[in-house]
């Protein structure tokens, strides 16, 4: 069998060198891809600060305004209590004011007439002095 002049062999040189140059290319590759991450990361920081800062802002806004509504709800409850305190001191006043003057028998109980007085509400008279 005659030997083959066209095979090339690899020397032992040569190997080392293409495979260092190998490596080298495949650490530079990493080293990209390293600092690609890297960059990420830090860009991924910085929006989850952003975030984190517009959340709690967002939090703060709302805080306010359930604030400014408990406050306005707690302004018409009032109001609401005073129209009702009112109606029901007409009501009370026009009742006894009947009764009183629909009394024929000077034994009965004379109905006090109650009155409003703003912030305090409906206030009754002392009952010891209505025989």
């Amino acid at each position: 069998m005659p030997l083959d002049h066209h095979v090339r062999y690899l020397l032992v040189d040569d190997y080392i060198d293409d495979q260092n140059q190998r490596d080298q290319i495949l650490i530079n590759e990493l080293r990209f891809v390293h600092g690609s991450i890297d960059q990420a990361k830090q860009e991924l920081h910085g929006s989850i600060d952003q975030v984190k800062q517009d959340l709690k802002e967002f939090k703060d806004d709302v805080k306010t305004q359930f604030a400014r509504i408990d406050e306005r709800f707690d302004t018409f409850s009032q109001d609401i209590n005073q129209r009702f305190d009112g109606l029901d001191l007409q009501y009370r006043r026009m009742a006894a004011y009947f009764r009183n003057n629909n009394l024929r028998n000077p034994i009965l109980p004379i109905n006090p007439i109650v009155s409003y007085l703003p912030g305090r509400g409906i206030i009754h008279p002392e009952s010891s002095l209505y025989p």
